[in-house]
């Protein structure tokens, strides 16, 4: 399974809609189980794709909010982060 995390430009709330469609999300949870949400652009998902299948559906959600857009996407074996706003556990 693969870790993806794709980046994306403005009108982010239009995005975040079309990209949570698409499999994609701005939380990432951490080893122990919380839950943070990422900054702005910055979107996770898992799943067995490779990253030139992550980009073109990341591509065709950004396409379809009719703004223009660029996507980059990375493929990540180990991820590392401070200072993320923690979200309520449920």
């Amino acid at each position: 399974m693969l870790n993806f995390i794709a980046l994306n430009g403005p009108i982010m709330s239009s995005y975040t809609r079309r990209w949570s469609k698409k499999g994609f999300s701005r939380q990432i949870t951490s080893d122990d189980g919380r839950t943070y949400q990422m900054p702005w652009a910055e979107y996770n998902g898992f799943g067995n794709l490779t990253s030139v299948q992550v980009r073109d559906t990341a591509k065709e959600a950004a396409d379809s909010t009719g703004k223009q857009n660029a996507v980059f996407v990375t493929e990540a074996a180990s991820r590392a982060w401070i200072g993320l706003p923690a979200l309520a556990s449920l």
